[in-house]
């Protein structure tokens, strides 16, 4: 997760770096929306290959698989860098990546994590996921983009090396026939020798899927796809995507003195890295539900504060600058907001909706469409704002709304997976 957070995080530094005068590529604003949108839309079109592969190779397998498009990726732009097809190319290799590490790495946790742990152990992954991104923040200003792919390709072949010592997750091995390698993998993971009660649990959760109505797997569905809609059409992707180019034209200054886009973007990294940390603390305590309902109410009411700025600024011609520290915080305070909620709960909650036998149709169907919405919300983003000259007040005002209209909307549909094994939230799902 490390490996795609710092691919995700490419973007928002390059967003500044690639449309620049000293650019050898010089984007215009389509051709960077669409090299925006192309991670994305590779995440979009790979998780049916997931769907295929995850219950046949398992989950070990197919998340060294992951490791290999990326490799790739950042070949090509130590290659070929100033090259913006084999630009395009590579980020939608990388884009493959994450697809299948968003697929199946919340899988492997919810698999291998005794009930009590999981709900950590799946905001560790999206930690992490931003300690890519806080250091491609960092670096990317400051190194070519073969230097940067040369580290990431490196950080890449560490991962496949390391990942290769892991074992399989037991459920993956029961469903094969495979139990005394199960019971192998749960000693080394459990750190214990006597994992009987963890094997019957598994075993008594093995023909659970017949227990599904289809009621119940389309509402475990449409949660997961709630939770996409938020983050991808309600700011953060935007912000993740763009934000060193939205920093750049506020003008912020700090004690008298401007500050850097640059330093800005690195500091949005660090509050988000320090946001997910906090969600260590809280989603076993506070549960899931309590941290949605505050993550939605916050991030509304910031995407409403930027979405005022913005109108002041762009519709009604008022000089803000005094005021730029009101977007910034208001940014910042969006990012924190997304990440002790509505993110992270999406990241535990993809591991807990579905049994283990349907687990890779109902991750593959979640992440390509949290991948298609991430792809449009990206690219309509810079359209709307730039190119057809609405301004950014436009897409955070929209973006209030819409999070405060499905927070409560999965306030009421999700159940509260806190404390409870795989099955009995299989069980709730079925009589909720």
């Amino acid at each position: 997760m490390f490996c795609v957070g710092a691919a995700g995080g490419w973007s928002s530094p390059n967003s500044v770096k690639l449309t620049s005068p000293d650019s050898p590529l010089k984007l215009s604003q389509a051709e960077l929306s669409t090299l925006m949108s192309l991670l994305a839309l590779g995440q979009t079109l790979v998780p049916p290959v997931n769907f295929l592969i995850v219950d046949r190779i398992g989950r070990k397998n197919t998340m060294i698989a992951a490791g290999l498009p990326l490799c790739l990726s950042w070949l090509l732009m130590i290659l070929f860098a100033d090259n913006l097809w084999i630009l395009y190319l590579a980020r939608f290799l990388a884009g493959m990546s994450q697809g299948i590490s968003y697929c199946v790495c919340p899988m492997y946790i919810g698999e291998i994590a005794s009930k009590s742990a999981r709900g950590v152990a799946n905001v560790l992954l999206i930690i992490m996921q931003n300690l890519g991104m806080l250091q491609s923040f960092v670096i990317v200003p400051l190194l070519s983009g073969s230097a940067n792919a040369w580290i990431n390709l490196g950080l890449v072949a560490v991962y496949l090396l390391a990942f290769s010592l892991m074992p399989d997750s037991p459920y993956y091995l029961l469903m094969r026939g495979r139990g005394e390698e199960a019971e192998a993998a749960l000693e080394k993971l459990q750190g214990k020798l006597d994992v009987e009660e963890e094997l019957r649990e598994i075993q008594a959760a093995t023909p659970v899927w017949k227990l599904l109505s289809t009621r119940a797997s389309v509402k475990a569905i449409c949660i997961l796809a709630l939770f996409s809609s938020t983050y991808h059409l309600c700011g953060y992707s935007a912000i993740m995507a763009y934000g060193q180019r939205i920093f750049s034209k506020l003008e912020f200054k700090l004690a008298g003195q401007e500050l850097s886009d640059y330093t800005i973007n690195i500091a949005n990294g660090v509050v988000q890295l320090i946001s997910v940390l906090l969600t260590t603390l809280l989603v076993d305590r506070w549960g899931r539900k309590p941290l949605v309902a505050f993550s939605g109410g916050l991030a509304g009411a910031c995407n409403l504060t930027i979405g005022v700025y913005f109108y002041l600024r762009e519709y009604l011609d008022l000089d803000v600058s005094s005021y730029s520290f009101v977007p910034v915080v208001a940014i910042f305070l969006t990012v924190f907001a997304f990440n002790i909620g509505l993110l992270t709960v999406q990241g535990v909650m993809i591991s807990e909706l579905f049994a283990p036998q349907i687990k890779a149709v109902g991750v593959c169907i979640a992440t390509t469409n949290g991948g298609l919405l991430c792809s449009i919300g990206v690219k309509m983003y810079l359209m709307v704002a730039e190119t057809f000259g609405y301004g950014h007040t436009v897409p955070f005002l929209g973006a209030c709304g819409l999070v405060w209209f499905i927070t409560v909307v999965l306030l009421r549909l999700a159940p509260e997976t806190k404390g409870k094994s795989l099955l009995e939230i299989q069980r709730d799902l079925v009589k909720s």
